[in-house]
């Protein structure tokens, strides 16, 4: 039996602590630990398991001078406390400190850039597992975004500003003693496999060189969606607040077709104020499964994991990204015929897309077929790669 500490520290959402919850099923003979970002989401999956379950570090408010459009990893690192030395010297010290407390065999890092690299030093086996995005290709600058959009110039100095992120880097590293890094990739090439649970054409980043793709992992059982009783075509949306996201829900709920809205993050308020006959508002996460077999038309934020999931089984897709990891799976999507993409802060171009898609077959059609054409999406075991690296402890 080993003991297994995963770690999530970046990202919102349910995909994160979901994926880790099946990893801790196919692993379930072995002694587990979660340290999580959302206890909120994670405290009911693993409530009735013998998962240990903490809190994780990470940056507990947004730094005083984020990138406000990110082009790199370096500037998402630069908002997740990277730029500040002694908000990251104090992340570090506390991962560290798990660490010490749990004496890990293994750990597995889902988007957990500070705890790989207080991890730098330790002997137990590290791996990482996520999407194609929070498992950026080794290459430097690290995880460029849309680089085929972009001048010398604008590399020329997403190099710089990664250097200078190396710099505070260093400092801290000093501070416990370990050895400086050359570049931002020496961190997430320090770790001994590379676990991408994706389908490797729906990839962010176009380079790669031995990552493993998994596919996606299985939609966990969850609540039954059920349908509000009147004609139409079914939407699902699924969504953060956004800032024209009520001019949605009025345009939705005024076409009287059968909707199911799921947030996590939308106030009670805006639900009772479009609540309807034919709109319903869930607060419980829906099975996927069930959702892909009824749904005719979903409308997400780009989220990997549940726009994949209904994708893939052959749902269209309205895409509403709200950051650069969303912005950069919904151009994948859009580019495969099956999806179109509106702009979160533009009510016109929004509503344009929605009848688009809606008044539109084809959208359904296209879906369906690359539904057909895809390489199976269900996830390779898993297990069987970490047992792997368990027999070589």
């Amino acid at each position: 039996m080993a003991k297994i500490l995963f770690a999530w520290e970046l990202g919102m959402g349910l995909g994160h602590i979901a994926r880790i919850r099946d990893y801790c099923d196919q692993l379930k003979d072995h002694d587990l630990y979660v340290a999580a970002k959302d206890l909120r989401h994670a405290f009911p999956l693993f409530s009735h398991t013998n998962v240990t379950l903490l809190p994780a570090p990470f940056l507990q408010k947004p730094v005083s001078k984020p990138v406000v459009e990110t082009l790199s990893y370096a500037h998402i690192l630069h908002n997740c406390g990277f730029a500040n030395a002694e908000i990251l010297k104090g992340i570090v010290s506390a991962w560290r400190s798990l660490f010490d407390l749990i004496k890990p065999d293994i750990v597995i890092f889902d988007h957990c850039p500070s705890a790989i690299l207080a991890a730098l030093d330790y002997s137990f086996k590290k791996v990482t597992t996520g999407t194609g995005f929070t498992c950026p290709p080794i290459q430097e600058p690290l995880g460029v975004f849309f680089p085929d959009k972009m001048d010398h110039k604008a590399l020329a100095d997403i190099a710089q500003f990664e250097q200078a992120t190396v710099h505070t880097i260093n400092s801290v590293l000093r501070e416990f003693t370990l050895e400086p890094i050359s570049a931002l990739s020496d961190i997430y090439s320090s770790v001994d496999e590379t676990l991408i649970s994706a389908l490797s054409e729906y990839d962010h980043f176009s380079v790669r060189k031995d990552e493993i793709f998994l596919g996606l992992p299985p939609s966990l059982m969850r609540k039954a969606p059920v349908w509000p009783d009147v004609p139409g075509k079914r939407i699902f949306l699924y969504t953060h607040r956004f800032q024209e996201l009520p001019l949605l829900l009025n345009s939705l709920q005024k076409c009287k077709q059968p909707v199911i809205v799921y947030s996590s993050s939308i106030e009670s308020q805006l639900m009772q104020e479009y609540a309807s006959e034919s709109m319903v508002f869930e607060t419980e996460p829906l099975d996927l499964n069930a959702l892909a077999k009824t749904c005719e038309l979903a409308i997400t934020n780009a989220n990997f994991n549940v726009s994949c999931q209904l994708f893939l089984q052959g749902v269209p897709i309205l895409a509403i990204p709200l950051h650069r990891e969303q912005q950069m799976f919904a151009h994948k999507l859009f580019r495969t015929g099956g999806c179109r993409m509106a702009n979160p802060n533009d009510g016109g171009s929004i509503i344009e897309n929605l009848q688009k898609i809606g008044n539109d077959e084809g959208y359904r059609q296209k879906a369906i077929a690359l539904a057909s054409a895809s390489t199976s999406s269900k996830c390779e075991s898993f297990s069987e790669k970490i047992e792997q690296i368990i027999e070589k402890i």
